[in-house]
């Protein structure tokens, strides 16, 4: 994982053409110009104005009968011209994963890691309900896996994680935040897979947040994943999760769910899906976060292209309800999203869309909403 974007761009670049036959690789290209007149979804005083972002990124695979790397590295140039006491806010946010599987005998072993910084009013609008076009937040992250076949019908599946958040604006926290999980699948039929899970979340704010921030959660998970017909698919399950806190060994409980449902064929896709799940968070608490979600998109023709995205999201912080700081508060948030998009030529694609953001705090019942249109360019250069 790479903290030079560029460098590795480059180098990807240069090594690409040399890459042997388990190799493959793209290189794409976005230019994007934007108007949104609340930028930070302000309640008072919204930021108007305009943002040109331009996105380089290079994606590796390689990939044999066993065995399989991807690896994805790009950065995000953009500039702000806003109505702001400094008209332009210049960014440079690097992005980088790294993913990779490896076939046992009897199952198979893999991890993923991911380095991303970005602009708080990108990473927060779903995450503390709090943006900021002027903060950046550094995500660090890593994850493994282990999957055995017991029998035929069985498999166990061992996972872990660990993400670490830093923010550069001080009304959000710092945090560590550590998960585990086992897995028990069984096979019901050649469509239908059912699971059971047992999860484990160790929540760790930075050390000069107040110790009562230290939070740890516990759920378990039954469900069910069904292949409905060759286009359509579904997972849905249900359970039970208890957060605590360290400090003064205080309990939350309550139910967790996930549904989901994808179609997919030559003309387009659809999913669609929603539930509640517990979050960490640059508001120095776990949250528990219900969410509905849609996005559908349609071929409609050789060059044409249309689709649609909606979500709407509530967070809560169990342990501080009705507190209403900067960050604490209970949010809700809604976000809709159409776009179109026509093939110029192989190489060049030209897309339009527009985006509607409304957010409310339940405590106060202060809302905001933000209207923003984006014209975007994109290049993928022809391979040689």
């Amino acid at each position: 994982m790479s903290r030079n974007p560029l460098s590795a761009l480059a180098l990807g670049l240069l090594a690409a053409p040399a890459l042997g036959d388990a190799w493959d690789w793209n290189l794409n290209v976005n230019a994007e110009a934007g108007y949104d007149d609340n930028w930070n979804l302000s309640v008072k005083d919204p930021v108007d104005g305009y943002r040109i972002r331009i996105t380089p990124d290079v994606f590796l695979r390689w990939e044999t009968d066993r065995a399989m790397v991807e690896a994805d590295v790009g950065v995000r140039l953009e500039r702000y011209f806003a109505d702001i006491a400094d008209d332009r806010i210049d960014r440079q946010d690097p992005f980088a994963s790294l993913t990779g599987r490896y076939l046992l005998p009897r199952g198979s072993v893999g991890g993923a890691a991911r380095y991303t910084k970005e602009a708080l009013v990108e990473s927060e609008f779903e995450d503390t309900g709090v943006v900021s076009g002027r903060g950046s937040r550094t995500l660090i992250g890593a994850s493994a896996f282990w999957t055995h076949e017991l029998t035929e019908l069985d498999s166990l599946t061992l996972s872990g994680g660990y993400a670490e958040s830093t923010y550069t604006d001080d009304a959000y926290t710092d945090y560590d935040n550590w998960t585990a999980a086992v897995t028990l699948n069984r096979a019901l039929t050649e469509r239908t897979t059912a699971f059971v899970s047992a999860n484990a979340q160790l929540y760790r704010p930075e050390s000069g947040a107040q110790p009562s921030s230290a939070q740890d959660a516990v759920y378990f998970n039954l469900g069910l994943r069904h292949e409905i017909s060759p286009t359509w698919s579904g997972n849905v399950s249900g359970g039970y999760g208890v957060i605590q806190r360290e400090l003064d060994d205080d309990t939350v409980n309550g139910w967790l769910a996930d549904l989901g449902f994808t179609r997919v064929d030559e003309n387009g896709s659809l999913s669609f899906g929603g539930g509640r799940q517990i979050r960490p968070s640059g508001a120095g608490e776990l949250a528990v976060s219900d969410r509905i979600y849609a996005d559908y998109s349609r071929q409609l023709s050789e060059r044409w292209n249309a689709g649609l995205s909606a979500s709407w999201s509530d967070n809560r912080y169990p342990f501080d309800e009705g507190k209403a700081t900067v960050v604490y508060g209970d949010y809700s948030q809604f976000q809709v999203a159409p776009r179109v998009s026509y093939q110029l030529a192989p190489e060049w694609r030209v897309s339009a869309s527009y985006r509607y953001r409304q957010q409310e705090r339940d405590t106060d019942g202060d809302s905001a909403e933000s209207n923003a249109v984006f014209l975007t360019i994109g290049y993928v250069p022809e391979r040689p």
